[in-house]
């Protein structure tokens, strides 16, 4: 029977319907009429027919019933006749489809003034109509230019031009009057009407053929593979459109046959688009049953070498044009590399970065060898620029995410993947901010598992660091209302991490330290991540976070620093708040758990109950709570102005250990390592505060490392704090006046942060900045003490500042700078009038 099949299928593929019919005849003559040969016959003639080769098969169905015995006559004319169906059912379809198109593009053309292609579009028109048909074509022309209300002027010129080019466009003069007559009656009538639904109007037949298509796909609620039958029927649509332009010799069908399928190839969304909810594709409304039988049609579309060469030649007609978009998307999603060599002239100089990353996008999906290579070559080639201009940025990206596709795809071998991932990573440095976070989320998060270390380990420092780029969103910007997290853009950076890091710890730890002290949004997704992943070492970053945020005031915050996130609940932008901060870092060290969070969090409750910070309320009370039970927090401890505290107990010679890492220099061991280092010292050295250590910790008050001075701070207000020693009270409070009181500037600044982190309002520290505000002689220590008074929460500024001569407040301040430049200029002009007689007045100190 195999020897039939092949001879009739043969036949009817080199177009010699008859030939096939006589060659069926003595197939059944050998085998007899069953129904067994009415079914192997009908498959042969099924099989051409879904290759796209149509007309043979027309006529082999259409003469079958009568020439062929039965059942095999009534079974081949039923069974191709449900095919021939279906085709003629969309080339009424792709025609509407067509004239729709050809519609919306004079439409576009006569508002841009290319008369020439919309007057080739309304020839067009006419051409596809009989004479008798072609008055209310011409009335439907009109009523088209009639829509376009506010570009009349150029209506009326495209049937001026229509006048002179009337016999070329199917027209004649009384046509071309009642063209312009429906016109006007139309735009009289437009004026009343609602714009925003005229311009959707263009868009209805492609949706409502895009939604007759999902209608015979498998409902949106089924999961699992498509059976053969559901993969048949989505093949024969696809098939039935694309046949049309074949069939007919209208190859400019296959346009409008591609914008009607192109709906159902997959295309990530904008979070713009989101937001506004267009762009919106049929494609995401499918169910994963229909999303596999649509992408499987696709790629049986790409095997056909007959459709594809064919698609491919009429394609290059469009090269250069947007026309060009939705034809590559089309080719992407057939995934064969027959379209390679298309796609890279398609891709060509000159092209628009839209069009280049759909081209990207398309390489991507065919995948290959050469795709990769195209696609990498393309990356060196941008990444040897020594500037990168918005539109190659973008570029960068559509690579970035085309090679991520091959690298999800089942389809690439493991040693492929790391091919790809070694090429990235060798061309992309980790310092490139955006660009290195858009490498690392599209190719390394995606099957991490088959990684090596040292690209895994890459991408973790690059993600890690992206956590502290600035939010770009504007603050107009929402975000979904069942987002996945407040986070933002930062939340699929974090669930990168949790995926990446859990082997490599030490590489994440190490790319966070540095950026410790930078308070932001950054803490909670750090707290997010190592609450899934961290160990011991784990909370000693938190913890820093947690001390270095307690530390900010939002007070010195300015207008461009402010920080926001989208409460989903709330449906509305809030700023950034401390609490919103301290929160999940509280959590993620109580998460980790064991003994070293513990002793963490009661360091964290030992300075809330010796008032160093604020008693926290809401969350992070009840994670507090939650953590060290319901006493966790014990009443303030009464301030020992008058007394004293206990010393805390230290080993001397643990002590000696740490002050001799202190001192450290940054040469030898790397800036990086001996920073952490000495933060590690410092931190250790405020848990026990040796007297001792004293003099190091204060030098480091003016060290450039701002996470180093920051934690020296941190280390002294330990020193100071109200339940400390009176003594050692006492001399810190001594030593930070002395380090006031100097020339240099670094350690001068260093000393008034710490003052004003201790609070100079406190009646231990008032008393003696009191007595030291006599003292001073600098003007330099006069300005800085004057800001500091003026800016801390808790300030004597009446008696330190009454003290040094200066006014309490800023409008103090400027009223006195008004009076000093009144006795100046009254001073200057009775120099003046006495003839100059004598020194100039001098300038007084402070006014410029």
């Amino acid at each position: 029977m195999g020897e039939w099949n092949d001879k009739v299928e043969k036949l009817l593929r080199t177009g010699k319907p008859i030939e096939a019919l006589a060659a069926t005849e003595k197939w059944i003559g050998q085998s007899g009429a069953s129904r067994e040969t009415a079914i192997d016959v009908a498959k042969s003639a099924a099989l051409v027919y879904r290759d796209l080769i149509a007309e043979p098969v027309h006529v082999f169905a259409e003469k079958a019933e009568t020439a062929l015995q039965e059942p095999v006559g009534g079974t081949v004319a039923k069974a191709l006749g449900r095919l021939i169906k279906m085709s003629e059912h969309w080339e009424d379809k792709l025609w509407a489809i067509h004239t729709e198109r050809l519609t919306r593009e004079i439409r576009d053309w006569t508002r841009q003034r290319h008369y020439d292609a919309a007057t080739s579009n309304v020839a067009r028109l006419m051409a596809l109509v009989s004479e008798k048909q072609r008055t209310r074509r011409a009335i439907f022309i009109g009523n088209v230019l009639g829509s376009l209300i506010n570009n009349q002027k150029e209506a009326e010129k495209l049937i001026s031009v229509l006048v002179k080019n009337a016999k070329d466009c199917f027209l004649d003069a009384d046509l071309v009057m009642k063209m312009n007559e429906a016109r006007e009656n139309r735009a009289h009538e437009m004026m009343k009407a609602n714009m925003e639904t005229i311009e959707l109007e263009w868009s209805r037949q492609l949706v409502e053929e895009a939604v007759e298509i999902k209608n015979a796909l498998p409902a949106e609620g089924k999961m699992g593979e498509p059976t053969e039958d559901e993969l048949r029927d989505a093949g024969d649509i696809f098939r039935s459109i694309m046949r049309v332009p074949i069939w007919r010799e209208e190859p400019d069908l296959f346009l409008d046959g591609t914008l009607l399928l192109v709906d159902f190839v997959p295309k990530e969304q904008s979070q713009t688009a989101k937001a506004a909810m267009v762009e919106g594709r049929t494609y995401n409304t499918l169910g994963f049953t229909a999303k596999k039988a649509v992408m499987l049609s696709f790629q049986e579309l790409g095997k056909n070498t007959f459709f594809t060469s064919l698609y491919q030649e009429w394609a290059k007609a469009y090269m250069g044009t947007d026309a060009i978009r939705p034809i590559v998307e089309f080719m992407g999603a057939m995934r064969t590399t027959a379209f390679n060599d298309f796609l890279k002239k398609a891709a060509g100089k000159g092209r628009s970065a839209v069009t280049q990353a759909r081209v990207d996008d398309a390489l991507g999906s065919i995948a290959g060898e050469e795709a990769i290579e195209t696609l990498i070559s393309d990356l060196k080639s941008l990444m040897r620029k020594k500037h990168l201009e918005l539109s190659e940025q973008r570029k960068a990206e559509a690579i970035f995410s085309a090679l991520g596709k091959i690298i999800r795809s089942p389809r690439t071998a493991s040693d492929t993947h790391r091919y790809i991932l070694e090429q990235v990573k060798s061309n992309i440095p980790e310092n490139l901010g955006r660009m290195a976070l858009a490498a690392a989320l599209e190719c390394f998060v995606p099957k991490h598992s088959e990684q090596s270390d040292s690209q895994r380990e890459w991408a973790i420092r690059v993600l890690a660091r992206s956590l502290w780029l600035s939010d770009q969103t504007t603050e107009h910007h929402k975000g979904g209302e069942r987002q996945d997290s407040e986070l933002g853009f930062r939340h699929r950076i974090a669930e990168g991490l949790k995926k990446l890091a859990p082997q490599h710890l030490n590489v994440l730890h190490q790319a966070i330290e540095p950026l410790c002290a930078r308070y932001g949004s950054a803490y909670i997704a750090v707290a997010e991540v190592l609450e899934k992943t961290g160990d011991d070492d784990s909370i000693q970053i938190l913890e820093r976070m947690l001390n270095s945020a307690l530390m900010h005031d939002d007070s010195e915050t300015n207008e461009y620093q402010k920080e926001y996130y989208w409460d989903a609940a709330a449906q509305e932008r809030k700023p950034l708040t401390k609490e919103k901060v301290i929160s999940p870092l509280v959590y993620a060290i109580g998460a980790i758990g064991g003994h070293i969070a513990a002793e963490a969090l009661k360091r964290y409750r030992d300075q809330i109950s010796s008032g160093r910070v604020a008693a926290p309320t809401g969350e992070v009370a009840t994670f507090m709570e939650q953590f060290l039970g319901k006493d966790a927090f014990v009443a303030p401890a009464k301030p020992a102005d008058d007394g004293d505290g206990e010393p805390a107990r230290y080993n001397e010679a643990e002590a000696k250990a740490l002050i001799k890492q202190l001192r450290g220099g940054y040469l030898l061991s790397g800036k990086n390592k001996r920073r952490m280092k000495k933060i590690e010292a410092l931190t250790k050295l405020a848990q026990t505060t040796p007297l001792e250590a004293m003099d190091d910790i204060f030098d480091h008050l003016a060290d450039k490392d701002i996470m180093v001075s920051s934690a020296a701070i941190t280390c002294l207000t330990e020193y100071a704090a109200s339940g400390q020693k009176k003594t050692v009270r006492d001399l810190t409070i001594d030593m930070m006046l002395e380090r006031l009181d100097t020339r240099d500037a670094a350690m001068r600044k260093g000393a008034a942060k710490l003052l004003k982190e201790i609070g100079p309002g406190r009646k231990d520290v008032k008393d003696k900045l009191v007595v030291f505000a006599k003292t001073i002689d600098s003007d330099d220590v006069k300005k800085t003490l004057a800001e500091t008074l003026r800016t801390a929460k808790s300030s004597p500024a009446k008696e330190a500042l009454g003290a040094m001569g200066e006014p309490e407040s800023q409008a103090d301040l400027a009223v006195n700078k008004i009076e000093l430049k009144r006795e100046y200029m009254e001073a200057r002009r009775a120099w003046i009038s006495g003839g100059k007689r004598g020194d100039e007045p001098p300038k007084p100190p402070g006014l410029e």
